[in-house]
């Protein structure tokens, strides 16, 4: 149910469902899209898509729309929807439940475009072979992009994530020493 704030503004609570809808469901592909890039001729999303197989979101991956949604709707979730909801549709009512359901504009920062990989590391059988595979294959790819409170943000290739895990991990293993 809208709140009503929203019904004394005389807003057309079809159209703002309908509005915020379109608006999820962009986030959603984007998402999966960002993260399974394979699928992007095959990928179809729906209120009815389900988070998990059909686009493809582990718990990180749930996690990543989440906040996504409450920055672009402005309103607060709760960690706990990530266990309960299994469709984009019950997330849609989790947010017209939250309060503000009007559309926000989005942020002005361009969206990363990746290309295509070409192959993938099927052959790997831990995190640690594939993150190794990517830094093989492509290094100066974009891993991720992270976004601060003010919207700037630090972008992390595989070569840097892979960087920085081998000098954390020299720090444990010399902590390790130290202790024993």
């Amino acid at each position: 149910m809208l709140n009503s704030e929203n019904r004394q503004n005389g807003v057309d609570n079809a159209h703002d469902r309908d509005a915020v809808a379109q608006q999820m469901l962009e986030i959603a592909q984007d998402l999966a899209l960002g993260l399974h890039p394979h699928r992007r001729g095959t990928l179809r999303v729906n209120l009815d898509s389900t988070l998990d197989r059909d686009l493809g979101l582990d718990s990180l991956g749930r996690v990543e729309l989440l906040l996504r949604l409450e920055r672009t709707f402005k309103v607060h979730l709760g960690e706990q929807l990530l266990a309960e909801v299994q469709t984009l549709r019950e997330l849609l009512d989790a947010v017209q439940r939250a309060g503000r359901i009007a559309p926000v504009a989005m942020p002005s920062q361009a969206a990363v475009v990746l290309e295509p990989v070409q192959t993938t590391p099927v052959e790997a059988r831990t995190l640690l072979e594939v993150l190794d595979w990517h830094v093989a294959n492509h290094p100066d790819r974009l891993h991720v992009r992270l976004e601060d409170a003010d919207e700037r943000g630090e972008t992390i290739t595989y070569q840097a994530l892979r960087d920085r895990a081998l000098a954390v991990a020299g720090g444990l293993c010399g902590r390790r020493r130290d202790h024993a």
